[in-house]
């Protein structure tokens, strides 16, 4: 179980990254989603150890992480956005390397290298030099690295961020195989990947949970409150100025544009089934303008 209480972190210079955010994340992946700046990768990192709190505690299976940041750390695996690698190198090697600072080594090191490198399919092209590597090759060589040590906790930041779709299901299968047993704390602004992966959802905006809850729990308020209506590009300012405009969506090659309203808005609308996409604007206090 990872316990979140409160945490609050405001940069030099007055910029509030995070105000007393609170949650308790059970094993499974769990989702966070908001949009760029809304404080998800300082929260990831201040749970990771690499960034303390000014106020507030991180406790996993019970321990204080800022107060034992060696023993979360040996329990851990982190895949942030931008991860650095030895480009130079050749991907055994570098994996070798690197789980010998998890305290691997000799005949149990080697396996283990193996076993992973197998695991995402990348044994083939392990003599390969890592910046010969595309960026699905090298997001999945980040979760090899992730995985080293079998980590209770496993935090990773945008993880699909420009994978082509094969590369985002295949990353997507290895995350869910890897959260059988762990905390798996995803944060992302893809909409569909929280929704297709995720039990729980937290929001984050301006550095606060907004909402939180199961995706059909976000959805809720919406029910019965959305509407459609084909749209003309040039009109959208205007239905802005006269309905909460959520989302745009291309529905048989034409621009729809879902609004929210308690009641039918007019015979132009047509009653819509809300998505996590909706919902996320909906809490985030979104509007097109």
């Amino acid at each position: 179980m990872l316990v979140v209480e409160n945490i609050t972190k405001t940069y030099p210079g007055g910029v509030q990254a995070l105000q007393g955010v609170s949650m308790e994340i059970a094993p499974g992946v769990f989702g966070l989603l908001g949009p760029n700046g809304a404080g998800k990768t300082t929260l990831m990192r201040i749970i990771a150890t690499l960034l303390e709190p000014d106020e507030g505690r991180v406790l996993f299976d019970g321990l204080n992480v800022h107060e034992y940041p060696q023993e979360l750390r040996r329990r851990l695996g982190y895949l942030p956005q931008d991860f650095g690698l030895y480009d130079h190198m050749p991907a055994e090697t570098f994996l070798k390397h690197y789980a010998e600072l998890k305290g691997y080594s000799g005949k149990e090191r080697d396996e283990a290298v193996r076993n992973l490198l197998q695991l995402v399919r990348l044994w083939e092209v392990r003599r390969r030099r890592l910046g010969s590597f595309s960026g699905g090759m090298r997001r999945r060589f980040g979760s090899a690295m992730a995985r080293l040590g079998d980590p209770g906790l496993l935090i990773v930041d945008e993880p699909t961020a420009g994978l082509d779709p094969e590369e985002r299901r295949r990353f997507l299968r290895i995350l869910s195989e890897i959260a059988e047993r762990r905390v798996v704390l995803l944060s992302t602004h893809i909409v569909p990947d929280v929704e297709e992966m995720c039990r729980e959802v937290a929001i984050l905006h301006q550095g606060q949970v907004v909402a939180r809850g199961t995706t059909e729990a976000l959805i809720q308020p919406l029910a019965g409150k959305v509407y459609a209506t084909r749209v003309r590009r040039e009109d959208i300012p205007a239905l802005a100025e006269t309905h909460r405009l959520l989302n745009l969506r291309i529905h048989r090659g034409d621009m729809e544009a879902l609004i929210y309203s308690e009641s039918l808005p007019g015979e132009a609308f047509r009653p819509a089934e809300p998505t996590l996409e909706e919902a996320y604007f909906f809490h985030t206090g979104f509007s097109y303008t």
